[in-house]
């Protein structure tokens, strides 16, 4: 009975292919790029302000995103062998650069991309929480996050470069930015 209700499940249950990179072992050390969206892209963050082409915008976070980017600068502090780099907590997404640098006597990274990822995306969704139920933050619909996250393994300084670039512009992208509803 169980191996019929569990194939009837799975058969149901839509394909997801994963977003990481086959064959490559994501614990290696090196810069990644990640960019993680809330859930339906909903503004929980803050908002960019500053229309007018002439000024630039101003990123204003909330004081929930205010809690994802203080989250975000306490990885190290959590995770030896894990460093962050550039980033923006944007008002439905963020994006950051992670170096994993290994322990500190050497070898490999404690934890793997995926597993600051999802540490982080959890931490983030509990504190959040935490503001719902004390009535500072409006309510999410069952997730914080979007399933997942877009990475980028990092191979050269000139991506590097261009990467934190592209991070510290996020803002006077704004308006025309594929994430921004």
């Amino acid at each position: 009975m169980w191996d019929w209700l569990v194939n009837h499940m799975n058969a149901r249950m839509p394909y997801r292919r994963s977003m990481r990179l086959s064959n490559y072992d994501y614990s290696s050390c090196g810069f990644y790029y990640v960019t993680i969206c809330a859930r339906d892209r909903k503004k929980y963050f803050g908002d960019v302000v500053g229309a007018d082409p002439r000024v630039r915008p101003e990123l204003k976070l909330n004081d929930a995103g205010m809690m994802v980017e203080k989250t975000w600068r306490e990885i190290p502090e959590y995770y030896a062998g894990v460093e962050i780099d550039e980033y923006i907590v944007m008002p439905n997404h963020m994006h950051g650069t992670i170096n994993l640098i290994g322990r500190p006597q050497g070898g490999a990274p404690t934890l793997s991309l995926c597993d600051v990822m999802h540490r982080f995306k959890s931490l983030t969704t509990t504190r959040y929480r935490q503001g719902v139920m004390n009535g500072q933050w409006p309510r999410f619909d069952i997730r914080l996050w979007q399933r997942g996250y877009h990475d980028h393994i990092i191979r050269s300084d000139q991506d590097l470069s261009r990467i934190r670039e592209y991070i510290r512009e996020n803002p006077m992208k704004w308006q025309t930015d594929e994430y921004h509803m």
